[in-house]
Formats: C-alpha cells, structure tokens, sequence
C-alpha cells in the first residue's frame, strides 16, 4: 500500500490563509530594508574651540538627524559618565571645569547605526582685566 499524507482539517485551516491572502489581486509585498545609514549629529553649542570666561557652566545644545527612530542618545563631558537623553535635538546647561572641556554626544538608532560627535571648548576663571 502507498503511503499517503492525509489531509486534515488542521492542516487546511493553516494552508488557506497564507494561500489567499498571498493570491489576492494588487496585494503588493513590500520588504523592510535594514537602515545602514548611523545618525547625523550635529553639536551647535559649544562652538569648536570657544572660549568661556568666569562661568561654572556652559549650554550644551545638539540636533540629531536620522530616517528611523533612535534607541539612544547620550552626552559626555570630559570623559565622564554618559548621560542619556533620548532626544533629538535639545539643549541643556552643563556644570564645567576651569580649563580644557570636552564635549562628546552619541546617537544610536534601532538598527544599531551608531555615531558621536565632539567639540572641544576652553574655560577662563579669575581672568585678570586690565
């Protein structure tokens, strides 16, 4: 005797969906392509090598551009702890050091795409007038 698959109601019930709706007339397959594109961060305060005098703090101010939604975003003064944000774009008025500053702010979107940008900045305290 021939061994035959037999047909079942189950089976059926599985089979017919997937066939009607694949047949159905100006049903068009749209496929997701994966972005490969990382975030454009543009860092638009501090300006790059400006100069701050007798101030304890600075406007950190940021626009992020991407085609897809971000899964995070974050910033970082002179190496610190990433403080995330989950914006953007924004500003924000950070607490600074004399001297030297760094400014680093990362973006990631849902595909993983990552990219940071930095600008460095200078601070004078106690500067002498004459």
């Amino acid at each position: 005797m021939v061994n035959k698959k037999r047909k079942t109601l189950r089976n059926l019930l599985y089979t017919i969906p997937i066939t009607a709706v694949s047949l159905l007339p100006g049903c068009k397959k749209e496929y997701i392509k994966e972005d490969t594109i990382p975030p454009k961060i543009n860092i638009i305060s501090p300006f790059k090598g400006e100069i701050f005098y007798n101030t304890p703090t600075i406007l950190i101010q940021w626009d992020i551009q991407d085609k897809i939604d971000l899964k995070d975003t974050w910033i970082s003064v002179n190496n610190g702890e990433k403080f995330h944000m989950y914006s953007k774009s924004g500003s924000l008025n950070w607490c600074i050091k004399g001297g030297d500053n760094k400014v680093v702010i990362g973006a990631e979107d849902i595909y993983s795409n990552a990219s940071k940008d930095s600008t460095n900045s200078y601070v004078w305290l106690d500067l002498i007038k004459k």
